[in-house]
């Protein structure tokens, strides 16, 4: 999993903002096939919001199968974004995004996939 997706979310005007990224694969610990990925994001100060903060923990586990599941995964996804802030409602030449950008949630998800090369 590629986990940079999230730059795409912190890029209001003058947001501060900074991220700590990390993977592991645990083959060398005689777990093959079991990674993890996983990644925070901690910005302020963005134009257009008063007291604007966010700050999102992502972390994805999974396992590849192999030997008859060969092409077959199993992963789960696990992230927490919480935000706070108001609209300034200043009228400017471009605008902030809105309130969506001030938005909680508590994400947990599995994902089962199987991939064959033909």
């Amino acid at each position: 999993m590629d986990l940079q997706y999230a730059w795409i979310w912190y890029g209001l005007e003058d947001e501060d903002a900074v991220s700590l990224l990390g993977n592991a694969d645990f083959g060398n610990l005689g777990l093959p096939g079991l990674s993890w990925n996983g990644g925070v994001w901690y910005s302020d100060h963005a134009r257009g919001y008063t007291g604007f903060r966010r700050v999102e923990l992502t972390n994805m586990l999974s396992y590849r199968f192999s030997g008859p599941l060969q092409g077959l995964s199993l992963s789960w996804l696990n992230s927490i974004h919480r935000s706070r802030g108001e609209l300034d409602n200043i009228n400017r030449t471009a605008n902030p995004v809105g309130s969506a950008m001030l938005e909680r949630k508590d994400v947990n998800r599995l994902y089962l996939t199987w991939s064959r090369t033909f």
